[in-house]
């Protein structure tokens, strides 16, 4: 995914989050609060340029944050889940228990916000995740969706699919179309959904 893309949408979460503050906080400005949010995504392990991308979006909307609300001081924490679902699902507890923590941005990956849902919904978290795609994550119909702590904020794989064979084939006349599946969970979303009529 494009980096300037990854980055906006990392700000975008992060401000969201960010502004739930302001709309929860009392309003007497000599009342200073600290508040905390989570950064759930890949630091470290295969998928970690993902994350490394997207935390310094977190941390410059904080940062803007901060200088305009001085009433209220957001503070960020780190979260390393590798893009695993496995790691999701046994740190997200940890960060749900902590009572500073008041949302996640987060997760990178589909895997780990299914694995992270059920400790933030227990956790009243809301997650605004900068690029979790699968359809599943907010389809009424599916057991694992994020109803009703994860609002979509990017497009899912049903829609980015069939954009990118429309990208790939703009102006070609009677195009042929062969799909190379690298074997990721996001890779496979992606050729399903292309395949698709």
């Amino acid at each position: 995914m494009n980096k300037k893309i990854v980055s906006g949408l990392a700000i975008a979460a992060a401000a969201t989050l960010a502004l739930g503050v302001v709309a929860t906080s009392p309003a007497s400005a000599a009342a200073k609060k600290s508040v905390t949010l989570a950064f759930q995504g890949p630091l470290t392990g295969g998928d970690a340029q993902l994350g490394q991308d997207q935390i310094p979006g977190a941390i410059y909307a904080i940062a803007l944050y901060n200088a305009k609300n001085p009433a209220v001081k957001v503070e960020l924490i780190k979260a390393d889940s590798q893009c695993d679902g496995t790691v999701a699902a046994n740190i997200a507890p940890g960060v749900a228990a902590n009572k500073a923590v008041i949302g996640v941005i987060g997760t990178s990956c589909s895997g780990e916000a299914r694995n992270s849902f059920p400790a933030y919904r227990a956790g009243g978290l809301t997650m605004v995740a900068p690029s979790a795609s699968a359809v599943s994550l907010t389809d009424p119909k599916a057991p694992d969706r994020g109803f009703p702590i994860f609002p979509r904020v990017v497009a899912h794989d049903g829609f980015q699919a069939p954009a990118l064979v429309r990208y790939a084939t703009k102006g070609v006349t009677s195009p042929k179309i062969y799909l190379v599946d690298d074997q990721t969970t996001y890779g496979a979303g992606l050729i399903k959904y292309a395949m698709a009529p």
